[in-house]
């Protein structure tokens, strides 16, 4: 019985042991733990500011990019102004050289279309002619009074010239009663070949005018 109190002392210090064993197993478990959660931590933070940095430079080549499109439609826009501007200068340069022109072709076609009422209104004074020396119907010859009638035409428009429609008017306002396709057939006849043949060389423009030489 004297020996109880001493036995039970090396049970205390068996038990204690293993608990401190069991508590110091307890802590390199949590430790371990600790530490790998310490590591998956540092690695969802690098994730994480290597999504934020991915997404700063996606935003900022967006932005390079904007910038760069702005500053190319800016640099077209200032080109195209300054090519407008200088079209719309030669325009404005080709109208005022060309008014003058304009002013003086219509001057002269007032007085061409003037002096064609006045050579209509003449013709209407002139006596009719009842007859042919010949006989034969007392019919007019069409032929000479309709060529004659176009060499006036181009006579009297001058430098300006006259188109064959011109012309067609010409006729038909002197020859009423004749048809105006059949002396469209004798103008295509005479202009320009048989009036260059057989009264004056003709001259013509662009817009198919012709004139005297």
């Amino acid at each position: 019985m004297e020996n109880l109190p001493e036995n039970s002392e090396k049970a205390q210090k068996i038990i204690g042991q293993e608990s401190n064993q069991e508590n110091s197993a307890l802590s390199a478990e949590e430790l371990e733990v600790k530490e790998m959660q310490k590591v998956l931590k540092l690695k969802q933070n690098a994730l994480k500011e290597k999504k934020q940095n991915a997404k700063k430079e996606r935003l900022e080549a967006k932005k390079v990019e904007r910038e760069k499109k702005e500053a190319e439609k800016a640099e077209f826009e200032k080109v195209n102004a300054k090519q407008m501007k200088i079209a719309n200068e030669a325009i404005e340069k080709a109208q005022k050289a060309f008014d003058p022109i304009d002013k003086k072709y219509q001057e002269v076609k007032e007085k061409y279309n003037s002096a064609l009422k006045d050579l209509k209104e003449a013709k209407n004074l002139l006596p009719k002619k009842s007859g042919n020396r010949g006989g034969g119907g007392g019919k007019r010859k069409d032929g000479p009074g309709v060529i004659s009638s176009i060499v006036e035409a181009i006579e009297i428009s001058g430098s300006v010239g006259v188109t064959k429609n011109e012309i067609l008017e010409h006729l038909v306002s002197i020859f009423p009663e004749k048809d105006p396709d059949s002396m469209m057939g004798t103008i295509k006849a005479q202009v320009p070949t048989r009036i260059r043949k057989e009264k004056f060389d003709l001259g013509k423009t662009e817009d198919e005018r012709f004139f005297k030489i």
